[in-house]
């Protein structure tokens, strides 16, 4: 089951890069635009690239860590090098890092997700429920939270909550209400 749910978090924290705003695609309107990006913004993209392109989230590291030494406090850095120690599994410095991402920036709803990972994988399932939220209330259009918050609420007996959490990704990812849905028939039989 543990593996099952860090795989799931790993896609998320993936997807991230890919469905939000973000530097890494960012990056790549900046080539259609020839836009010029900072060396920092580089490296973050390269670091982006790294982990959710290439799956190596060693080579991410050395990328987030030099972003940080460009740009102390960049709220983007720290919340790739919490997702690449999360993908390998050290939670607690994925933690930290998380952490430090919402102190550079309070609005960053990626690293309360991430901290809501966190929490949901060390099984404290009520702070992990707390993260998801706040990470919702800065950012509605993100799927994987709801999908998570979903099943936690699944997990947890709460089947009503959760079957509301795949009602609202209906309007946002058909397949991840499926998949969500899919979990709570499975936990709840």
């Amino acid at each position: 089951m543990k593996r099952y749910i860090f795989s799931l978090v790993c896609i998320s924290l993936g997807l991230y890069v890919f469905c939000a705003p973000s530097a890494y695609c960012e990056d790549n309107l900046a080539e259609e635009t020839a836009a010029p990006i900072s060396e920092a913004q580089q490296v973050l993209n390269t670091g982006f690239k790294n982990i959710f392109e290439d799956g190596n989230p060693q080579a991410a590291i050395i990328e987030f860590e030099k972003v940080v030494v460009l740009e102390p406090g960049n709220s983007q850095a720290y919340f790739g090098l919490g997702s690449a120690y999360f993908m390998q599994g050290d939670t607690a410095k994925a933690e930290k890092y998380f952490n430090k991402a919402i102190l550079a920036d309070f609005e960053n709803a990626a690293a309360y997700e991430g901290l809501g990972n966190c929490y949901f994988w060390y099984g404290d399932y009520k702070k992990a429920r707390e993260y998801y939220e706040k990470a919702i209330v800065i950012d509605k259009e993100r799927p994987w939270v709801y999908f998570h918050l979903g099943r936690l609420y699944s997990l947890t007996g709460n089947k009503n909550a959760a079957l509301k959490q795949a009602e609202i990704l209906a309007g946002l990812d058909k397949d991840l209400e499926k998949k969500l849905r899919e979990q709570i028939a499975a936990d709840n039989p």
